[in-house]
């Protein structure tokens, strides 16, 4: 009977974990430019990614944002924008938190995530329908594993980078601006198989 006690306190204690949130990249520190990124696209030269002052959410509670301008002569030709240093985590990521401006109304915008068994997930941050500021979170699917499988080491996810299509109609530069990114994330717990 004690064992099928503390076995199911264990139970209870690894699903109850505490959740915390943090900000993973909020744009203040780090000067970014087109060199902190893998640029896989077929016109690299109608890419520019710097750091502005100029385009800021207005839920952010900072001063800059990273900007991304896309020429239309790429319309419809996706780019993906891989960071040199991706982000690594060893908690469990429950969710993203973007926000995200675009003056464009066609188009959408993916980032990637690498999980524990080293494969990449492209998943949709949103569409480009409307322009202007939105604040989204997005919760990671069950089918990406986040376990650890090995009481030695533990195996960090990787936030990898971005890819947007962009369709841009009449010959309309895309912009695009990502002020904070954050996470909602609890402890990871070793998995048994």
């Amino acid at each position: 009977m004690f064992i099928f006690f503390l076995l199911f306190v264990l139970f209870l204690s690894s699903n109850d974990l505490e959740i915390s949130n943090k900000i993973v990249e909020d744009f203040e520190t780090k000067n970014f430019s087109i060199s902190d990124f893998q640029i896989h696209s077929n016109k690299q030269n109608d890419l520019k990614v710097s750091i502005s002052n100029q385009i800021i959410s207005p839920d952010a509670k900072n001063e800059k944002s990273l900007l991304i301008q896309i020429k239309s002569i790429n319309s419809k030709i996706p780019m993906e924008l891989i960071f040199k240093e991706p982000y690594l985590f060893e908690d469990y990521i429950l969710s993203f938190e973007f926000l995200i401006y675009s003056n464009s109304s066609r188009g959408e915008i993916y980032f990637y995530f690498d999980d524990t068994k080293f494969q990449r997930h492209k998943i949709l941050i949103t569409d480009f329908k409307k322009e202007g500021w939105k604040k989204l979170k997005i919760s990671l699917p069950d089918i990406i594993s986040q376990k650890d499988y090995s009481h030695l080491k533990k195996t960090k996810t990787k936030f990898v980078g971005f890819l947007i299509q962009a369709d841009l109609p009449n010959k309309k530069d895309l912009i695009l601006a990502i002020d904070d990114i954050s996470i909602e994330f609890k402890q990871r717990m070793i998995s048994k198989f």
